[in-house]
């Protein structure tokens, strides 16, 4: 029974509610990963993966983008072939979802005539390449298309090779569709299609068309930065940074994120591999900067595991929010108390919990330092077995799913705010509670809704647990 110490006006009621769980497990959905990250702090190395580059001599690292604080930066002198970074690896995935990010500055007077690459992976048919001089353009081009498709290339506006400042780019594909998109600073470029004769008229779909993903040269060509991987003296004199790849086609609003980062590493970790594990054991996760145990970090339980597996921590941790995202159930527990602590970012996700498919549960106790938002899916369902404290803090709950608490609910002065869904349990609620949309199962109670009267042996339960509070409170 789940048993709600509903505060209104001074005036003290006790609904002891009956509980009936439901429990709906759908299919699997992938979860995203930055593969490979190269910051030039000083080196080519791959600090999100193993890809690690090699600098040529004439590579050298300059201060980065004014006021991010990104450090430093890779510096190509683009007179010379022994000035780019070449790792060796395919990095880009050759199927499926894909993102390449990195930050740019050409250098106005070298870049006003020729053909010059700053990151490729192969060329055009053959995998793809960003180049300035492409067909003629006085812009930074994507070359990305199959032989058959010549022309589904994209003149990029925001980027004239005579601009001389610092841009961000981003370039991501979904593999379901077939769809390439380029974003600058933030913001979706027009599609202006090039073929042989400069740019065309921008298509206002801000995407095009095109299977060019795979490298299927023999062999295969390597993610290069300062030059053309197949085109090797078709070289950039340049600034690049924060060179980012991901699996996955990011979203405007994280492409945007990226776009006005702060200098911090990436506040997203994911659980890395189908087993149970240790919380703070870096190895468990994938993300730079791993574990998650910081103000304004998300730790994400995604599609690692197929089975039922355990994540333990004996102490305490602090994160922004935790996201559930797998039919296979994720148990975080241990003597260690999670605390959802929001960051100051303003592009962070708001504080809590989100559960997008399955169930989970904590194990561990849970402490909220700020108002959270409990988010869970139609079908998923989260459970609190442990002591879960507000410290005088509003918990919303939104999503048609299910949050069940099967222990205390320390509140501090907090309350707690159903909007949609239902609220289940077997645990004590001494909040006040406002129902402005869900159920507490079986019925719903706030301002302005009443339990509905029970029949039976409920019925009796009911009128013998009042007799006794009743008692109690007159004592």
């Amino acid at each position: 029974m789940l048993s709600s110490n509903v505060i209104r006006s001074s005036v003290h009621m006790v609904l002891i509610l009956s509980v009936f769980g439901n429990l709906v497990l759908v299919g699997n959905v992938a979860q995203a990963a930055l593969l490979h990250h190269y910051q030039a702090e000083g080196n080519a190395n791959d600090s999100a993966g193993t890809h690690h580059g090699t600098a040529g001599v004439d590579v050298s690292y300059v201060p980065s983008v004014p006021g991010l604080g990104l450090g430093q930066a890779f510096s190509f002198l683009g007179d010379s072939l022994d000035a780019d970074v070449k790792t060796n690896e395919i990095s880009i995935p050759e199927s499926g979802h894909r993102t390449v990010a990195f930050w740019i500055k050409s250098d106005p007077v070298y870049q006003s005539a020729g053909l010059h690459i700053p990151l490729s992976q192969g060329h055009s048919e053959t995998g793809f390449a960003f180049q300035y001089g492409a067909w003629g353009a006085d812009n930074l081009a994507l070359c990305c298309r199959t032989a058959p498709q010549e022309g589904n290339a994209s003149w990029i506006d925001g980027l004239p090779k005579t601009d001389g400042d610092w841009h961000h780019v981003a370039y991501t594909y979904n593999g379901d569709f077939f769809e390439n998109r380029i974003y600058v600073d933030g913001a979706l470029d027009p599609v202006r299609p090039l073929g042989g004769g400069g740019p065309g008229d921008p298509d206002p779909g801000g995407f095009w068309f095109s299977e060019a993903t795979s490298v299927d040269a023999d062999p295969p060509f390597t993610f290069t930065m300062g030059s053309g991987a197949r085109f090797p003296q078709r070289t950039f004199q340049g600034q690049l940074d924060d060179v980012r790849i991901y699996d996955h086609e990011l979203s405007a609003g994280e492409v945007a994120e990226l776009a006005n980062n702060d200098g911090t590493p990436d506040i997203t970790f994911f659980w890395g591999s189908d087993v149970s594990g240790d919380w703070n054991d870096n190895s468990n996760w994938t993300g730079i900067g791993a574990p998650p145990d910081n103000t304004g970090e998300s730790a994400v339980f995604g599609d690692a595991i197929t089975t039922l597996q355990t994540v333990f921590t004996n102490t305490d941790v602090a994160v922004n929010d935790v996201q559930f995202d797998n039919s296979s159930t994720y148990v975080v527990s241990g003597g260690g108390t999670i605390h959802l602590t929001a960051g100051n970012s303003v592009d962070q996700p708001a504080s809590g919990v989100t559960v997008d498919q399955g169930s989970h549960q904590f194990q561990a106790a849970v402490q909220i330092n700020n108002d959270v938002t409990v988010d869970i899916a139609s079908g998923a369902t989260l459970i609190f077995n442990n002591a879960l404290n507000l410290m005088g803090n509003t918990l919303t709950k939104t999503g048609a799913g299910e949050m069940a608490i099967n222990n205390v609910l320390t509140t501090g002065g907090g309350a707690v705010q159903l909007l949609g869904g239902i609220i289940t349990g077997n645990g004590t609620v001494g909040a006040d509670v406002n129902n402005e949309g869900g159920t507490i199962s079986p019925g719903s109670a706030g301002v302005s809704s009443s339990v509905p009267e029970p029949t039976g042996l409920s019925l009796a339960i009911f009128y013998l647990v009042g007799i006794l509070l009743l008692r109690v409170v007159r004592r």
